[in-house]
């Protein structure tokens, strides 16, 4: 994952380009998300900015600021789960989420073919798509005691 100030750099120019400003509470929400070690819920991310605040921060607004990132592929939500996590740069349509259900952690496998297949069945019936949420429920390697293959991302 990116460090902080090169995060927080991408996401002025993403709302820059959208004509968004990159306001204190939606730094501190994208802050929030990438400050938790395993996916954030919207209602977590309110109770944390308001601790942090010493003022509520009301969920409804919380999710309107992730909405909003999920839209400029800054925060990916793990459907799941109900819970977001930082985007990778390179995330993609195709993109799979591995969650453990015994610590909660999560990565991120970029699989482009999956998107294409997917969408290829489904126009085969006469089904568009609008968007694919691929996750994949079971056990990481650090809970298994295994050491992680391959090339996925920790998010």
């Amino acid at each position: 994952m990116a460090d902080w100030s090169v995060l927080l750099d991408r996401a002025a120019l993403v709302c820059g380009k959208n004509l968004t400003q990159m306001t204190k509470t939606r730094e501190a929400v994208l802050r929030g998300v990438y400050a938790s070690p395993h996916p954030i819920r919207a209602y977590d991310l309110a109770e944390l900015l308001s601790a942090q605040q010493g003022t509520r921060v009301a969920p409804n607004s919380v999710y309107r600021i992730l909405n909003l990132f999920q839209q400029f592929g800054l925060v990916s939500r793990v459907t799941s789960i109900h819970a977001f996590v930082i985007a990778p740069e390179t995330a993609r349509e195709g993109s799979l989420f591995l969650i453990c259900d015994n610590c909660g952690a999560a990565e991120t496998v970029d699989v482009p073919e999956i998107a294409a297949t997917l969408t290829a069945h489904s126009r085969k019936v006469g089904f568009i798509a609008t968007q694919h949420v691929l996750e994949i429920l079971g056990c990481c390697g650090d809970c298994a005691g295994r050491p992680a293959e391959g090339d996925g991302h920790r998010v």
